[in-house]
């Protein structure tokens, strides 16, 4: 498979939005769906990823293309930056905040924050997600850091069997109560982290 990496530009930034909506699994949704009349998480997503001084802006995403089609993307940045935004904190209703201010507020200091990992369903199994995330691994050390970290729900096999895989551990488990977008149950959201190099594979 000849997949290409390359950084996200402005042309990209609905791509970006896109990604990021869907690895987010419901959690942007169940913040920011409706704290606006008439915009939804989606609109507010596609704002934050032009916005130069969003986390989530295009220039920390970098995109998986098969033959100049994007099929992944990795968005990723000093874990030092993750924190929950002066305008979510504005925005965003206390009680929904309360639920996930767990999720929003944990993280590993002295490391490099992946905030969203995601590769479309046909282009999986071929090690799209472990090239991103070596690449990923580089922007770390070329950052000066020392490790990986990320948030991976507990219930998603595939994804928490691939971090395992590359060698991240369990830091935190921070338990969800159930929320409107976020499923029916409680869930498990895990705080994992990787140091450098990542392992390779066996």
């Amino acid at each position: 498979m000849d997949v290409t990496l390359r950084f996200a530009e402005a042309d990209d930034s609905e791509i970006v939005a896109g990604y990021a909506l869907r690895a987010g699994a419901g959690l942007f949704e169940f913040l920011l769906d409706g704290v606006l009349p008439l915009v939804g998480a989606a609109d507010l997503l596609r704002l934050a990823v032009i916005n130069g001084d969003s986390v989530l802006h295009y220039s920390n995403a970098v995109l998986a293309e098969l033959r100049s089609k994007p099929v992944g993307m990795i968005l990723c940045y000093a874990a030092k930056d993750y924190g929950i935004p002066p305008i979510v904190e504005t925005l965003v209703p206390r009680a929904r905040l309360d639920q996930v201010h767990s999720i929003l507020t944990s993280r590993v200091e002295d490391s490099y924050y992946v905030n969203s990992l995601i590769v479309d369903e046909a282009a999986r199994g071929k090690g799209v997600a472990r090239l991103l995330l070596a690449f990923a691994s580089a922007l770390a050390e070329e950052h000066g850091q020392r490790a990986l970290s990320l948030h991976a729900w507990a219930d998603n096999e595939a994804a928490v069997n691939l971090y395992n895989d590359a060698g991240f551990a369990v830091v935190r488990e921070i338990a969800v109560p159930p929320a409107v977008r976020l499923g029916d149950t409680a869930r498990i959201m895990l705080l994992m982290k990787a140091d450098l190099p990542l392992k390779a594979r066996a």
